[in-house]
C-alpha cells in the first residue's frame, strides 16, 4: 500500500493512493493492483502461469473507473541459459494494439547486457521501431 498527499513526478496528484495484492498457487501468481484509488482507480488483475523452468506466460487486463478506458494482453518470457526471450501484447478499448519484443543476454559480451527490441504503439497503425543496444557495468 502506497499513500502520498502530493505527488510532483509526471502529473501532479492529490492524495495518491495505490496498492498491490499478490498470491502465490503451486505454479501460478495471482495479482491485482489498484492505482490512484481515490481518483481515477485504476484497476488490474493477472495471473502468471510459470509452465516450465524456462517459460511463464501471463494474462492481465485493466480497468479505469474514472474514464471508462479498459486493456488486455499476455506476457510471454522465455529464459535460456545465454538470453531471454520476452513478448509483450496489449490491446486497449481506444482500438490500439501494442506490441514489444525483446531479446536479451548477459553472456554474449562479458560485462554487458546486449539487447535488441521491436516496439511499437500500435501495430494496426504504425510499423514501430527496432533498437539495438548495449549497456555496459564498471
Amino acid at each position: 500500500v502506497y499513500f502520498a498527499t502530493n505527488t510532483n513526478a509526471g502529473p501532479a496528484i492529490n492524495n495518491l493512493l495505490s496498492a498491490k495484492v499478490a498470491l502465490a498457487l503451486d505454479d501460478v501468481t495471482l495479482t491485482v493492483t489498484g492505482k490512484d484509488l481515490i481518483n481515477t482507480q485504476d484497476i488490474g488483475v493477472s495471473a502468471k502461469l510459470a509452465a516450465s523452468k524456462e517459460l511463464a506466460v501471463t494474462a492481465r487486463g485493466g480497468y479505469v473507473v474514472g474514464t471508462g478506458a479498459w486493456n488486455a494482453g499476455a506476457d510471454v518470457v522465455y529464459t535460456a541459459a545465454d538470453y531471454k526471450a520476452t513478448l509483450n501484447t496489449t490491446y486497449a478499448s481506444a482500438g490500439t494494439l501494442a506490441v514489444k519484443v525483446v531479446a536479451e543476454s548477459t553472456t554474449l559480451v562479458n560485462g554487458a547486457t546486449m539487447s535488441l527490441t521491436y516496439n511499437v504503439a500500435d501495430i494496426l497503425a504504425g510499423l514501430g521501431a527496432l533498437t539495438a543496444a548495449a549497456k555496459i557495468t564498471f
